[in-house]
């Protein structure tokens, strides 16, 4: 997948959504880093965390990160 792609289908998951009045802009894994940084399975951003130093294998979803 080119990263415009990835980028644009990551930014439609999000438009016109909101979480107590504020715009969702990514969503927080359980190792606590956003869903933008983990690699992509059969949905973006669902597979293993992109950091070198992170053992997070998969996404698992525990917040919404959302505009300040």
């Amino acid at each position: 997948m080119v990263i415009q792609d990835r980028i644009a289908r990551l930014e439609s998951l999000y438009k016109g959504h909101l979480h107590k009045g504020k715009q969702i802009v990514d969503e927080k894994c359980s190792c606590q880093h956003f869903r933008r940084e983990h690699a992509d399975l059969s949905d973006v951003g669902h597979g293993a965390c992109s950091y070198p130093d992170c053992k997070c294998k998969q996404f698992t979803w525990v917040g919404w990160i959302t505009k300040k």
